[in-house]
């Protein structure tokens, strides 16, 4: 699975992502940082996550704590909060959706 896919996935449906196709045409290119910057949260998260580079995931997670107010989240809030807890296995197909 492509890093753009994984980061523009809507949902999983047995070994097929189902990807946000206008997302990723737009955005794909962009880091982490440039997404958040958008505000596009869970898809800058997610590319944190495909990356795996922990001082990555930090800067994330200072990046959206000063983004939101009156709350602190740390990684396992993140997870939870945006769906995502690390790139799934056995994936082989991509679909989609325009």
């Amino acid at each position: 699975m492509k890093r753009e896919d994984f980061v523009f996935s809507i949902g999983f449906q047995g070994n097929t992502a189902i990807v946000d196709g206008r997302a990723r045409k737009r955005y794909g290119t962009l880091s982490f940082r440039e997404l958040a910057e958008k505000g596009l949260y869970k898809a800058a998260y997610c590319s944190v996550m495909y990356s795996g580079v922990e001082a990555d995931l930090e800067e994330f997670i200072a990046l959206f704590n000063r983004s939101v107010q009156g709350r602190t989240y740390g990684k396992d809030e993140l997870a939870r909060l945006f769906g995502v807890y690390g790139v799934p296995d056995g994936i082989t197909r991509i679909k989609i959706i325009d």
